[in-house]
């Protein structure tokens, strides 16, 4: 077994923090470039970045009530359609490995 990095707590304040208030959009392009130089990432890895920010998205409402598509912002669903195509994940694709 590796060292430990970050604890579990350490991870879910992360988290946390997004949930709950918009990151800034300064932290959000690192967080970014920091995935999108990456390679070697896993499909799995991939659509577990991808559905974290989905919870994000969904989690972060700018108001309530909301229109019945409107809980993710539209600046939101073309950034999540960025990272889709930057990931190669394709709705018109098959995803075996879900």
């Amino acid at each position: 077994m590796g060292a430990q990095v970050l604890s579990v707590e350490d991870a879910n304040d992360f988290l946390d923090r997004f949930a709950y208030n918009k990151p800034p959009q300064k932290l959000l392009t690192g967080l970014h470039n920091i995935i999108a130089l990456e390679k070697g990432v896993s499909d799995y890895r991939k659509m577990d970045i991808l559905e974290y920010c989905l919870d994000i998205s969904a989690a972060c409402v700018v108001r309530y009530p909301y229109g019945i598509r409107e809980r993710i912002q539209q600046y939101e669903k073309e950034y999540l359609l960025k990272l889709f195509a930057e990931f190669n994940i394709s709705p018109h694709k098959t995803t075996e490995f879900l």
